[in-house]
């Protein structure tokens, strides 16, 4: 305890300098945890995408279209006609399955949701809540379980009620029960059907290329009697994923939409989509993995050089020491206390990103790591002094 407290008292003395080491293990370690997670988050989405892959391919809509085409498609009332012959080519097409995955945010002034940390609130009355558009097939391939309730049946998907049911993430669990009913600020009202398991997601990997989190999110069923306007259709059609009976069938959609004078589309698969995904993120994560081996060795030079510096400017002091009973192993620890704030501060921080999961305990052990290489130096020049050498060192 003794030599933890002059440790502590030896970096107050450095103050300055101490504060600029925190700020360089801090950074690498938050560096490192970031890198960390982007590779574990490429592995999971390699993983994700091969799953939803193995049987089926999955494809995605491409639009190609001209801006002054969609504005005209999008503001002539008239077409919307078009768009549902297209919506029904698509999604009621027994060539191939297809489910959307488009989402936006609706605005609730519920008092129940301002208890609910993970969502926007604009005012001390208004919370933002995502949703999505799911039917059958979104909880098929992406394989969604409740905590509680139950998913949507036949009904939910073709009923003109007023009342829509709706599936909410976990966060909500403890705030709303099943049956609850609640309206967002144009009077809508929903009707809690079900509660998602903790920490379901989802993989949108022709847009974020990231997992989309649902536990502050809401589902709402795929209904063609709600889409009321052409920005309606335009929202679901343009985040369609498309698992044909064959390769043709995209083609024909493809054909079928250029027909109706629509959109011009192209069409990836996912698999296709991964290869870049890959490329983007391994660019993303090698610069990461450069810029904390960067600090990483700076860090280091800068501790070695510091404690170097420290034991020559406290020589006499510790030949003082050893004459009162101190032991090379009590200079050592004096050391090695004088690390240990950073190494543990640093790991506090980086962890409030990731919490104690696979990376978090990666970080640690980095950390750990960086505490023996910063002291071996030092500690080895502590080893090696005499006590006479010391005291010699001191009448010089």
């Amino acid at each position: 305890m003794n030599q933890f407290i002059l440790a502590l008292s030896d970096l107050w003395r450095r103050k300055i300098n101490s504060i600029f080491l925190f700020i360089q293990v801090t950074l690498f370690l938050i560096l490192l945890n970031f890198a960390i997670m982007a590779l574990q988050d490429l592995e999971n989405m390699k993983a994700e995408v091969n799953r939803l892959n193995k049987d089926e391919q999955i494809y995605s809509l491409i639009d190609v279209t001209n801006q002054a085409q969609i504005d005209q498609l999008l503001s002539d009332e008239s077409r919307i006609e078009d768009l549902q012959s297209l919506y029904t080519y698509m999604f009621n097409n027994t060539a191939n399955n297809a489910f959307t995955l488009y989402s936006s945010y609706l605005s609730f002034n519920d008092h129940n949701l301002q208890q609910i940390p993970t969502l926007a609130h604009p005012d001390s009355r208004t919370s933002n809540v995502r949703y999505l558009y799911v039917n059958e097939y979104f909880f098929k391939y992406f394989d969604m379980d409740l905590a509680e309730g139950h998913y949507f049946n036949h009904e939910d998907y073709t009923s003109n009620s007023e009342i829509i049911p709706v599936i909410l993430g976990y966060d909500y669990k403890d705030i709303l029960n099943i049956s609850d009913t609640f309206e967002d600020i144009s009077g809508t009202t929903y009707k809690v059907a079900g509660f998602l398991k903790e920490n379901m997601n989802y993989i949108d990997i022709m847009a974020t290329r990231e997992f989309i989190n649902l536990n502050n999110m809401m589902l709402i069923p795929l209904n063609e009697n709600k889409l009321i306007s052409n920005t309606d259709y335009d929202a679901v059609i343009n985040r369609a994923y498309i698992i044909p009976e064959a390769e043709s069938v995209l083609a024909d959609i493809v054909n079928y939409a250029a027909d109706l004078n629509t959109y011009s589309f192209a069409y990836k698969s996912m698999n296709e989509q991964i290869e870049y995904v890959i490329m983007d993120k391994e660019k993303w994560i090698q610069t990461q993995l450069f810029l904390a081996v960067l600090v990483a060795l700076f860090t280091i030079v800068s501790f070695i050089v510091t404690f170097l510096q420290f034991i020559e400017q406290n020589m006499y002091e510790f030949g003082v020491h050893y004459l009162n009973g101190a032991t090379n192993k009590d200079i050592m620890m004096r050391i090695v206390f004088q690390v240990v704030p950073f190494i543990v501060v640093g790991d506090i921080v980086s962890l409030t990103f990731s919490g104690f999961d696979h990376s978090g305990w990666l970080t640690i052990l980095a950390s750990i790591l960086l505490l023996i290489i910063v002291c071996i130096i030092p500690v080895l020049k502590i080893y090696r002094l005499e006590v006479t050498s010391i005291l010699r060192w001191g009448v010089r």
